[in-house]
């Protein structure tokens, strides 16, 4: 039998702590519980901070996106500009070829005139040519019709006037032809 000093202080030693106040059969459980729990603490640290971590770099991205969208926008607006200066090429390549092509309709038209027909004025209008001067006889205006019908690019001669020049030596002739391109 056992007696028991209620009186007397218990004094327990700090190593016989766990040992007096927990069973032998809870001892297993509670270490158990005492370790998930140290687990579990300890994978809610480490995930707090990839958390932390997860959204300061969400920041990050953010930022990096929104500085993005800008220059997308720069980009875009380049772009325009790049596509309206193109076009200003293009349309500035087709006048200096124009001014070219215009001067060798011009040099043609001179150089192929008969010799008895004299040019005073030469029009560009519309895209037509419109000639007048004068020839010693009106045979001379129907050669240059058929001279001029030889290039197709002018387009087809017309004439408009033919009359005597009252003032000038007599027998000549004052003649206005027109080329009008894509004329039948």
């Amino acid at each position: 039998m056992r007696r028991f000093d209620y009186l007397a202080p218990q004094a327990v030693p700090f190593g016989a702590f766990g040992k007096r106040v927990i069973d032998e059969q809870l001892r297993p459980p509670l270490a158990c519980l005492a370790g998930t729990l140290v687990l579990v603490l300890a994978i809610y640290g480490v995930e707090s901070f990839r958390v932390d971590d997860a959204a300061n770099r969400y920041e990050a991205y953010v930022q990096k996106l929104s500085a993005s969208d800008a220059a997308v926008h720069d980009v875009k607006m380049l772009e325009s500009r790049v596509r309206v200066l193109q076009r200003v090429a293009v349309k500035v390549n087709e006048i200096q070829q124009s001014g070219i092509l215009g001067a060798n309709q011009l040099a043609w038209i001179g150089n192929h005139l008969p010799k008895d027909t004299w040019l005073a004025v030469l029009r560009r209008e519309n895209g037509a040519y419109s000639l007048e001067g004068s020839a010693d006889r009106v045979a001379a205006v129907g050669s240059a019709m058929i001279a001029l019908r030889d290039n197709p690019s002018l387009g087809t001669p017309h004439l408009i006037t033919v009359s005597d020049d009252p003032g000038k030596k007599p027998g000549l002739i004052r003649y206005t032809l027109r080329l009008e391109p894509g004329a039948p």
